[in-house]
C-alpha cells in the first residue's frame, strides 16, 4: 500500500498547466537547492487526474537534460489533487471491538461515494478529541488510476517514489512552517489553473477543504470571449495586467472582474458551510484571516474583492518567508513575481521520510 503520510527528498508538484520542482536542504532552517516552473501542454492533466503520463515525462526529462540535473535514483514526493483524492476530517467514537484502523476504514466506507477497491487508503490521527470524546480522524483515499499516472513519470526519469502527498495537506504543511499556528480559524485559498482549493485550518489542524471548479483558465476563457482573441494572447494580456504590467481595457477588465465575482461567491460560501453548518465546525472560534496561493490568485482585482466580500485580512502568501532562498541564482524581482506558485512545492520539499503529517 502506498502510504499517503510519508516522506521524500525531490518534491514534484504536478499541475494542469505545469510542473513545479523544489528541493530543500539544511537542517530547522531550510534553503532552496533546486526550484524550477517546467511548463506542460494543454489537457496533460485534467481534475487532478494524469491523462497523458508520457508527454509529462518527456518535459521533465528535457529540463533534467538542460540543467544536467541526474535523477537517477532519487526519491521523489508526489501530490494529488482534484477528483484524484478524497479528504474527509471524522470524529469516531471509542469502540472496544474495533481499533482505530477498523474504525476509520469503516467510516471512509460510509463517507467516500466510491469504490474502496479503487483507492489507496490511509488514515491520521489528529491526537486531538472533541468535547464528547471522540477520536478527531483525517480519511483519505487517493484513486489508484491517479497513482499509477505519477508513477509512470516517475518511473520514467529513472527515479522512485518516496511519497504521496497532496495539496492540500502540502498547503497546511507550508503554512504552519512559514506562518506557525494560530488560536484563530484560518482559510488557505489555494487558486490553480483549473480549480480553487479552500482549506480552513485551525492550530495548525486540517479542519475542512473544498474544491471549487474555477480557476486561472476561467480567466483567460471569459476574456477569450469577450476580446475574440488567441487563447495564449489572452492569458499573456491576464498575467500582463494582473502584474501591473499594462494599463487593463474596459473590456478586459469586466471579463476578469465577472469571474472575480464568480469566484468570490464561491469562496464565501464554502467559508460559510463549514463555519454555520458542517458537523465538523469546532463552536466558538472565530474566521480571522485568509491566505492566498497558486499561480491565478493574483489575477487583477481578486485579492480585493475577496476582502471586501469576507471582511478579514487577505494576504497572498510568501512560501519562502521562512526559507532561505539564494538570490543570485533566484533574484528577488523574479521572487515577487512567482513565489506564490509555490506553495504545494514548498509543503512537498519540507517532507522527509517517516513523516505522517
Amino acid at each position: 500500500m502506498v502510504e499517503l503520510f510519508s516522506r521524500s527528498l525531490l518534491a514534484l508538484d504536478i499541475g494542469s498547466s505545469s510542473i513545479k520542482l523544489m528541493e530543500l536542504g539544511g537542517g530547522r532552517q531550510k534553503k532552496v537547492r533546486v526550484m524550477a516552473h517546467i511548463a506542460l501542454p494543454s489537457g496533460v492533466v485534467e481534475n487532478g487526474v494524469i491523462k497523458d503520463p508520457g508527454a509529462a515525462q518527456e518535459q521533465l526529462r528535457a529540463y533534467f537534460k538542460a540543467n544536467r540535473f541526474l535523477p537517477w535514483g532519487r526519491r521523489v514526493c508526489v501530490t494529488l489533487s482534484g477528483n484524484a483524492v478524497i479528504i474527509k476530517r471524522v470524529a469516531l467514537a471509542p469502540d472496544k471491538d474495533k481499533d482505530l484502523a477498523e474504525q476509520a476504514y469503516y467510516a471512509a466506507e460510509q463517507h467516500f461515494q466510491t469504490s474502496m477497491s479503487d483507492l489507496e487508503f490511509d488514515f491520521y490521527n489528529l491526537g486531538s478529541s472533541n468535547e464528547r470524546g471522540e477520536t478527531n480522524v483525517i480519511l483519505v483515499g487517493a484513486k489508484r488510476e491517479a497513482i499509477d499516472g505519477l508513477m509512470e513519470i516517475v518511473h520514467g526519469n529513472k527515479m522512485k517514489i518516496g511519497v504521496v502527498e497532496t495539496d492540500v495537506f502540502a498547503m497546511v504543511n507550508m503554512f504552519e512552517h512559514n506562518y506557525g499556528s494560530a488560536e484563530t480559524i484560518m482559510a488557505l485559498i489555494n487558486v490553480g489553473a483549473s480549480f480553487t482549493q479552500v482549506t480552513l485550518v485551525w492550530r495548525g489542524e486540517y479542519l475542512y477543504t473544498r474544491e471549487i471548479a474555477i480557476g486561472g483558465n476561467e480567466f483567460t476563457k471569459k476574456i477569450v470571449e469577450a476580446t475574440k482573441m488567441e487563447p495564449d494572447a489572452a492569458e499573456t494580456a491576464k498575467i500582463a495586467v494582473s502584474n501591473f504590467q499594462q494599463d487593463p481595457t474596459d473590456v478586459i477588465s469586466k471579463a476578469i472582474a465577472e469571474v472575480n465575482d464568480q469566484l468570490v461567491s464561491e469562496v464565501q460560501t464554502t467559508i460559510a458551510y463549514y463555519l454555520q453548518g458542517s458537523d465538523n465546525a469546532v463552536p466558538g472560534i472565530p474566521f480571522t484571516n485568509a491566505f492566498l496561493a497558486g499561480g491565478a490568485c493574483r489575477v487583477l482585482g481578486f485579492e480585493a474583492a475577496l476582502a471586501a466580500s469576507l471582511q478579514v485580512p487577505v494576504t497572498v502568501l510568501n512560501p519562502f518567508q521562512n526559507v532561505q532562498v539564494n538570490h543570485r541564482k533566484y533574484p528577488p524581482e523574479e521572487m515577487a513575481l512567482e513565489a506564490h506558485k509555490y506553495g504545494v512545492a514548498v509543503g512537498l520539499g519540507l517532507r522527509s521520510l517517516g513523516d505522517r503529517a
